[in-house]
């Protein structure tokens, strides 16, 4: 502010207070309102985390059964020569296991002739051209969602859900910055009102 009342001054401009403390607040307003908004993010991704429903056991045998499957026939070092296809295969199959994503881990088993769909019906040839259009259609979707969810909201937050002092900390220093800026206008009201004792 008092940046402001010194260029108008120089420049012999009519200086109206009011005007500037309520252009200044409203910068001021938007600035808090941000920093709570991103506050507010960070407690609804550690809710979304904890409400997370749990797998039950058979979920949970499913889920670890499969996964050795996969890692037996797409793992580089186990499986041997492998494809740059079947690679990324893997690492999308170890996201889902990490993430407890069963459902994910099956749509990838199934890519990876680990599990089979339903038993084919008529012309052999004619399901097999169907099959594939199908998979590559489930990939392309796959991947889609996988870029989806790792550029969007809250997995972009993840490492501090997944981290609690990380969290605490962020929000100190969201804390901290507030109070800095409410010093700082302190400080330039104060400045301010001397500018204008001067004038």
């Amino acid at each position: 502010m008092c940046e402001i009342v010194i260029a108008k001054k120089n420049r012999q401009e009519v200086i109206n207070l009011q005007e500037i403390e309520a252009e200044l607040d409203n910068e001021y307003s938007e600035f808090e309102r941000a920093i709570e908004e991103l506050i507010r993010k960070l407690l609804f991704a550690s809710q979304y985390m904890e409400e997370m429903a749990p797998m039950d056991e058979d979920e949970s045998v499913q889920l670890k059964k499969l996964y050795r499957s996969i890692v037996k026939k797409l793992h580089p070092d186990i499986a041997g020569n492998v494809t740059e296809e079947q690679t990324a295969l893997f690492n999308s199959a170890v996201a889902a296991y990490e993430n407890g994503d069963l459902q994910r881990l099956k749509a990838i088993a199934e890519m990876a002739g680990i599990i089979s769909p339903a038993e084919p019906a008529g012309d052999g040839i004619e399901y097999l051209k169907k099959e594939k259009d199908r998979l590559y259609k489930l990939v392309c979707k796959l991947k889609e969602e996988i870029t989806d969810i790792k550029e969007g909201y809250p997995y972009i937050l993840i490492e501090f859900v997944q981290d609690e002092e990380k969290m605490e900390k962020r929000r100190r220093e969201y804390k901290r910055e507030l109070r800095e800026y409410r010093q700082a206008a302190a400080e330039y009201k104060k400045r301010l009102n001397e500018l204008l004792r001067q004038a």
